[in-house]
């Protein structure tokens, strides 16, 4: 292409102790084709009659992953808003972590499909999202790098009450399913105000709760009982 005939250009350098080292191979293409001259024109095909009508050669630079972040969120019908206000109709709030969004670019660009490639890398992820989104109803769903790498369900925000199926009760507390086979452990300190002896003096396996999530780290997920429905 017309930047491997720039790069042989830029290598031929003079030889001796005042010669100076170019090293070609550590240019980004963008960088490459901004020192495109007539003559390499001429070399990649154009005839130079169509070369010299030509007053002013302009070059574009790759998109960086900060490029398409702000492509990912900043204008008006962004793909993030688009999002955003799907989930606002069933009642759900949708963030992103910055680091998700990084992840989403880059991507975009080990993919070599630019900003088009966007939306695709998204809704492969989103699509299982959106399919169980009425037991989000309510609540602040975070999209974090896991939720994007491995495609894990989204952080619920700390803070938020969900309904939870108790799945098994142990010594120490219960582990209880929050919704998409996640689970989260109900320890027995927070089961009630007052002393607990037995787990199973106030939940069994099978028990239907609302339980406050109180801090997710990964996939371990700390929870409170509100109440046994």
């Amino acid at each position: 292409g017309l930047e491997d005939i720039i790069k042989r250009r830029l290598g031929k350098g003079s030889i001796g102790f005042g010669a100076e080292i170019k090293n070609v191979r550590s240019l980004t293409i963008g960088e490459i084709l901004s020192k495109v001259q007539p003559e390499d024109l001429i070399k990649f095909g154009f005839i130079p009659e169509f070369v010299g009508r030509i007053p002013v050669v302009a070059t574009l630079d790759e998109l960086t992953v900060d490029d398409l972040v702000k492509i990912l969120i900043e204008p008006k019908n962004s793909i993030v808003k688009q999002y955003q206000k799907l989930f606002e109709i069933d009642g759900v709030t949708l963030t992103f972590e910055d680091e998700a969004l990084a992840l989403i670019a880059q991507k975009a660009i080990d993919r070599k499909t630019g900003a088009r490639g966007l939306r695709s890398i998204l809704e492969d992820v989103m699509l299982d999202i959106m399919f169980d989104l009425p037991q989000y109803s309510g609540k602040t769903i975070i999209i974090t790098k896991e939720t994007i790498e491995e495609k894990t369900t989204p952080k619920v925000k700390v803070g938020s009450v969900v309904k939870g199926k108790v799945k098994r009760v142990t010594n120490f507390g219960a582990f209880v399913d929050i919704g998409n086979g996640v689970e989260g452990l109900l320890h027995i300190s927070k089961l009630s105000h007052k002393r607990v002896e037995r787990v199973e003096d106030i939940i069994n396996v099978g028990d239907i709760t609302e339980v406050k999530i109180l801090a997710q780290k990964g996939f371990k997920i700390e929870l409170a009982l509100e109440r046994v429905l």
